[in-house]
């Protein structure tokens, strides 16, 4: 019996090739047709619940479920993957039927009974398929194809990894713009051309008598430490001498933070089958975790590893982050060059050597391993943070607000990328989001001096001097050593119209200076606040230094300002007088100055000699010269 299939649309044709690749098991393809199909529609909600069964990582799995339940709040797939996800509460009426609820192997096995070739899906069938493959297949699809990395440096995720055969897809270094879906971050891999493709675990051994074994290693790969537990201790109390599954609790316990508790697992693992690796490299990572001064220890745990398998590259990647911490960049380098031999695509041994080559002071190399990390995994996180700070060491810190943009956006906790991202932004006389980023840094760390010394000059910049005051002497209170927090400290109360108390500070700042510059600059406020106090004759003293000084060693905008301000006191003539000592300047130190208390009275300089009583000159006006900026 012939007839005419209905003709479907390239979109709906589309959306079977990533049916039949997810059937296939092809979830790059999967992903990759997907992804397509977002951009062209992001109003349908089944792409989303769809692309949730071939993302990576948990975080994305309930982005794709929350914007397909925010487009259709009666979308019983996309709310049956966030209570699966813990996202939302149990719903009865949402309990899977058990005739669906098959296994992977029950699912084939019907697949074969029907003997029937996939076809293309017509239109009148979507809404069928949306009900009814979504519901099975999209589910079953991402609870086991959930495992997820983590890159963060130091604080590696327990989940090994070994070489991908899969090439590297070509990408773009940064985006050039970010996309905000729904008021959050759109995935990278929403926005990126390809994703990196994650290689398989060291250690999947099937354990065929225990399903507790398989929903721990999906819990496992989501992150999900609490559930993972819970199942891995069932799979122990089934088969307690698999040496795998006492690992994955230490690697559980390692990322939950319980330590002493993961070294129990790994020296049970170690002691009952001595040739497993893996528990060595976790040993290594716990013992640095409870003290990173026990190097010793886990160098020898790294070195055992290696023996035990030759061919075990997270070993020597293990090996260059310990070189990494100690700072023997060389070694580290050393270890990368075998890490990469066993691991030719890994973006971590290009992380890490840009890392080396960022503390040799190897700019070149450190941006180009950065950028090839970038490439080989988009959505690896530290590589953006590191081109970032690689560009800025080079000077390029307009180049850096790209990537670290990207960073902050996807990694809103890091204090240091903010105070990075803020300086790239005052630089670029972008004064509004470099405060809006120095601000979050700070709340984020309030223990950052730079952060505070950087917001106290904007803040000064802007007229604000009694906030940049307050931001001053914070950074003062964590380094008191600081010549920029005490200076500013000075700046910010001539600022505030107490000369005095300005004068006395730069006083003190005189002893921090720490070169012939720095000297300088002490002198050219100091002169300023002597003249705003009426010290006319020892100012010009001061500001006779300035000119005095030698090229290098004072700022030319200095020299021009002690000029002009010599230059209009000349016009002043007072009566001769006969030689004194050097006057001694009283003044009164006010600690805490507020806007609307009045200037402290400075008494006139001692004397040591009695100067001549012929009357004071009046005083011809002098038009007010502008305080340069330093």
């Amino acid at each position: 019996m012939s007839f005419q299939q209905e003709s479907i649309t390239p979109q709906e044709a589309m959306f079977n090739e990533a049916m039949s690749a997810i059937q296939a098991g092809d979830r790059p393809r999967a992903r990759d047709l997907l992804t397509r199909l977002l951009k062209i529609g992001q109003d349908n909600p089944d792409y989303w619940v769809w692309m949730s069964a071939v993302v990576e990582t948990s975080k994305e799995r309930t982005f794709c479920l929350k914007e397909a339940l925010r487009l259709n709040p009666q979308h019983a797939a996309a709310r049956r993957g966030l209570i699966l996800m813990g996202s939302l509460p149990p719903e009865e009426s949402l309990v899977l039927p058990a005739r669906y609820q098959k296994r992977n192997w029950q699912a084939k096995a019907s697949a074969l009974e029907g003997g029937e070739q996939s076809k293309a899906v017509p239109k009148s069938q979507f809404a069928l398929m949306g009900v009814a493959l979504v519901v099975v297949l999209g589910l079953i699809a991402f609870a086991f194809f959930g495992a997820q990395r983590q890159f963060m440096r130091r604080t590696s995720a327990p989940i090994i990894f070994i070489p991908s055969d899969t090439p590297a897809p070509t990408v773009e270094t940064t985006p050039t713009a970010l996309q905000i879906l729904s008021g959050s971050p759109t995935p990278l891999w929403m926005i990126l051309k390809a994703t990196y493709t994650p290689t398989p675990l060291y250690i999947n051994t099937p354990h065929s008598s225990s399903e507790a074994y398989r929903i721990g290693l999906r819990y496992f790969g989501r992150q999900d430490w609490k559930n993972a537990l819970t199942y891995f201790k069932q799979a122990a109390t089934a088969e307690p001498t698999a040496p795998d599954i006492e690992y994955y609790l230490g690697e559980i316990h390692r990322a939950q933070g319980n330590y002493p508790q993961a070294l129990q697992s790994y020296n049970g693992v170690i002691k009952d089958t001595p040739g497993f690796a893996p528990a060595y490299l976790g040993r290594a990572r716990v013992t640095l975790a409870l003290n990173e001064k026990n190097v010793e220890s886990a160098l020898i745990d790294l070195q055992t590893a290696i023996e035990k398998d030759g061919s075990y590259g997270e070993a020597y990647l293990g090996l260059a982050e310990l070189y990494l911490q100690t700072g023997e960049n060389g070694q580290a380098l050393e270890a990368l060059e075998q890490a990469e031999i066993r691991m030719p695509e890994s973006p971590l041994v290009f992380l890490y050597r840009a890392e080396a080559y960022l503390a040799l002071k190897d700019a070149g190399q450190a941006l180009e391993n950065a950028r090839r990390a970038n490439q080989l995994d988009v959505t690896l996180l530290p590589a953006y943070r590191l081109i970032g700070q690689v560009l800025q060491s080079n000077g390029d810190l307009a180049g850096s607000i790209s990537p670290l943009n990207v960073y902050v956006t996807y990694q809103p906790d890091d204090a240091q990328a903010w105070a990075m991202l803020a300086n790239a932004y005052l630089d670029q006389k972008n004064a509004r989001d470099g405060l809006k980023a120095l601000d979050q840094s700070l709340r984020l760390d309030n223990r950052q001096k730079e952060a505070y010394l950087l917001r106290a000059q904007l803040l000064l910049d802007q007229d604000k001097a009694e906030s940049a005051l307050n931001d001053f002497k914070a950074a003062s209170r964590l380094d008191a050593t600081s010549y920029e927090a005490s200076l500013g400290i000075g700046k910010a109360l001539m600022a505030m119209k107490y000369p005095g108390d300005a004068y006395m500070q730069f006083e003190r700042t005189k002893a921090l200076a720490q070169d012939e510059l720095q000297n300088a600059e002490v002198i050219f406020w100091r002169a300023q606040s002597l003249e705003k106090l009426g010290q006319l004759e020892v100012a010009q003293r001061d500001y006779k230094a300035l000119t005095t000084l030698p090229a290098g060693s004072v700022n030319a905008e200095w020299v021009e300002y002690a000029k002009e301000r010599l230059a209009a006191m000349a016009l002043l003539t007072p009566s001769p007088k006969p030689k004194t000592a050097t006057p001694t300047i009283t003044v009164t130190f006010t600690r805490q100055p507020t806007k609307t208390k009045a200037p402290t009275a400075t008494r006139q300089p001692t004397r040591t000699s009695t100067p001549s009583k012929t009357p004071l000159p009046t005083k011809t006006p002098v038009p007010a010269s502008p305080t340069p900026t330093r």
